[in-house]
């Protein structure tokens, strides 16, 4: 077997794109408070950590975790929608974001994730307002 055939292969094998992932827009109307909504085919994560669960299930492949990782950084941007996207692009310096990008994946979704965890009082009302079924 030709060795470029094969590196060509393995690329297209490990091929991540947007629609696999789904956007992260906290905005996203989510009327029944779940972290995740469709919108058509899209999938939209209106939480921090139900979209950091997906990034983090795609990276579970050991094998091809160090590509796919690499695809995610690349494209990181276009997976932000509104309010999300504002900060990563007018809230961060560009130094910042190139210092992310070459500390690792895991200080993008750390910065990520203090951004945008909702604090205590936000977290306690919405719980308060909610409704338990049986």
């Amino acid at each position: 077997m030709n060795n470029y055939f094969f590196q060509t292969a393995e690329y297209d094998r490990f091929k991540i794109k947007c629609q696999d992932i789904g956007v992260f827009d906290l905005q996203f109307p989510n009327p029944k408070g779940q972290g995740a909504v469709t919108d058509g085919s899209r999938l939209v994560f209106t939480d921090v950590y139900n979209f950091m669960e997906c990034v983090y299930t795609l990276l579970e492949d050991s094998s091809a975790a160090h590509e796919i990782e690499r695809q995610i950084k690349a494209m990181f941007s276009t997976l932000l929608v509104g309010a999300v996207v504002i900060w990563w692009t007018t809230e961060l310096t560009s130094d910042m974001r190139s210092m992310l990008h070459s500390d690792g994946f895991a200080a993008i979704i750390r910065v990520l994730r203090r951004r945008f965890t909702s604090d205590r009082s936000t977290i306690m009302a919405s719980f308060n307002k909610g409704k338990l079924r049986l």
